[in-house]
């Protein structure tokens, strides 16, 4: 019975062994893991902030795009009354260019 009682002790040194070797090895990965969520908690800051930066300047060219599109619509606005205006000199012209050739006779 002696006998027996040496050997459970040395199977339970040995189990203890084992068990402290699991433990260091899971501290291990536990502290490599907290590294590794560190990192990855800086990247996914720098992503937000990226996202943000993106989302200011969509915010800004939809701003620059709407004032284009007024600009546009203003010179278009012009273009049009540029015409008419056009016709109207054309037409003055022509007028003038009558009455020029009626006091010639």
């Amino acid at each position: 019975q002696f006998k027996r009682s040496e050997d459970e002790v040395v199977t339970l040194k040995l189990k203890h062994a084992d068990a402290e070797k699991s433990l260091a090895s899971h501290t291990e990965l536990v502290a490599n893991l907290k590294v590794a969520l560190e990192g990855e908690k800086s990247n996914a800051q720098i992503l937000l902030q990226q996202f943000k930066r993106s989302e200011d300047e969509v915010v800004t060219l939809k701003l620059k795009h709407a004032d284009a599109e007024k600009s546009l619509a203003s010179h278009t606005e012009l273009v049009a009354n540029l015409k008419v205006a056009l016709e109207g000199e054309k037409s003055n012209a022509q007028i003038l260019l009558q009455q020029f050739k009626r006091s010639e006779d």
